[in-house]
């Protein structure tokens, strides 16, 4: 298994457990849990990660219930948007959207989340929000698939504080049962 973790542009918050899709599923979806900017009021934009496990060519249905759905902590605040699936293919690789500490000023930490989909290395991007850099992409070795993540949050740290929320990201790399198959 390999392990591929986003670059620690912020670090505040405790890890959550690590969560598995079942075995012979892999990552193939995602959806995000985000807060919309709150003008004056305090930001934390991205708040939670749901992954969608399955195999390709399952019916959209299977894909949808909550026992192929996997999440490690997530945060107080926001809504979760719409899933966003890879077209026959797998997750192999994300790239998180990172906003620096803003020294005294409003922190979001993580904003945003794409997904890199096999075979034609397209990317799936969130509705997450835009404050931050795209961090380097992380990518499974060629034959493997996301099959696991855990996230960092930071707890809600009461009224009148600045909150981030998600902050981080390690996914798990699983090699794929049928990869023989699939070249």
């Amino acid at each position: 298994m390999g392990l591929l973790s986003s670059p620690r542009i912020t670090d505040w918050g405790e890890w959550g457990e690590f969560e598995y899709c079942k075995e012979g599923t892999y990552v193939i979806g995602m959806r995000l849990k985000t807060e919309p900017a709150q003008g004056p009021g305090d930001d934390t934009a991205l708040n939670g990660i749901s992954f969608m496990c399955g195999i390709i060519g399952e019916t959209q249905k299977k894909l949808h219930s909550p026992e192929r759905q996997i999440q490690s902590l997530s945060g107080n605040w926001g809504t979760w948007g719409v899933s966003y699936e890879c077209p026959n293919s797998y997750a192999v690789g994300f790239q998180l959207r990172s906003e620096a500490s803003q020294k005294g000023h409003d922190d979001t930490a993580a904003n945003n989340l794409r997904i890199f989909c096999s075979y034609s290395m397209q990317y799936l991007e969130g509705s997450g929000l835009s404050w931050g850099e795209w961090t380097e992409p992380q990518l499974c070795p060629i034959g493997w698939a996301i099959c696991g993540m855990r996230t960092q949050v930071e707890t809600p740290k009461g009224h009148n504080v600045d909150d981030s929320s998600l902050n981080n990201l390690d996914a798990q790399c699983c090699k794929l049962s049928q990869y023989n198959e699939l070249e």
